[in-house]
């Protein structure tokens, strides 16, 4: 007797608690949390969106490795401005006639580090389990312009196809017996790579405009589910309500 082979659901990559939620809400809620955090002027609200922000990142499922990886090109940012901050005290101190040093530049570095985290980590909380189609979705409906938002879309989506494109014409440099120095030759061989790959990409995406106008592109995306907004999304903003009321009472106590 002959069995025919069931295949079973596949659950949705990345389904968590936070994904119940409208993302119009979530990608409103990301501009919200940044422009809060960078204008807030207490420590102990940068401890207190730090701390929840690493705590929602580490509920909707990212991995510790994956969230310092994240975070390491803003800490890195974050040191660069350590060494260009005392730099910057020194050449203005004497405009005004002000002492070198008045302002603490280790405050500044702190408060630069704390926000950019917290910034970052409520970005990964909120958006970071967002597919690309989804989020294209939202930024339309929140009336972003839709030339930008294909944009972002074709840029994510091909951005590995020119890595590795760099990467077969590099390897081509190396077998040939391209060693790189510091010297003429090896700049002009790194401009030539940087050329080839340009001149690739544009003709690559000449091919694919051209078959998505064969296949009836006109300029706009289509889609057959709308979002809506339910209970989830009420909590949400209770809970975001709160949040904000804590850190505005926070401000004005602390």
């Amino acid at each position: 007797m002959n069995r025919v082979a069931r295949i079973p659901d596949v659950p949705h990559v990345g389904r968590g608690w936070i994904d119940h939620f409208d993302p119009r809400l979530r990608i409103v809620a990301v501009v919200g949390a940044a422009v809060g955090i960078v204008v807030s002027t207490k420590p102990v609200v940068w401890l207190l969106v730090l701390t929840m922000g690493l705590l929602l990142a580490v509920s909707v499922g990212l991995s510790w490795r994956a969230i310092l990886a994240r975070l390491l090109p803003v800490n890195a940012v974050v040191l660069a401005s350590a060494v260009l901050v005392p730099g910057t005290v020194w050449l203005g101190a004497g405009a005004e006639g002000a002492r070198p040093f008045d302002v603490s530049v280790l405050d500044v570095v702190v408060e630069i580090a704390a926000k950019s985290n917290a910034v970052m980590l409520w970005m990964m909380g909120l958006a970071g389990t967002l597919e690309l189609p989804t989020l294209g979705h939202a930024l339309v409906h929140l009336r972003v312009p839709r030339k930008l938002v294909h944009l972002l879309l074709f840029t994510v989506r091909y951005m590995h196809v020119m890595r590795d494109e760099y990467r077969r014409l590099h390897t081509a440099m190396w077998i040939r017996g391209f060693r790189p120095r510091c010297n003429g030759h090896t700049f002009r061989a790194y401009g030539h790579l940087v050329g080839m790959v340009l001149a690739r990409s544009l003709s690559r995406c000449e091919r694919i405009m051209a078959a998505m106008r064969c296949r009836g592109f006109r300029g706009q995306f289509h889609v057959w589910h709308h979002f809506h907004f339910s209970a989830w999304d009420g909590l949400f903003l209770l809970g975001a309500a709160i949040l904000v009321a804590v850190c505005a009472a926070l401000e004005l106590i602390a």
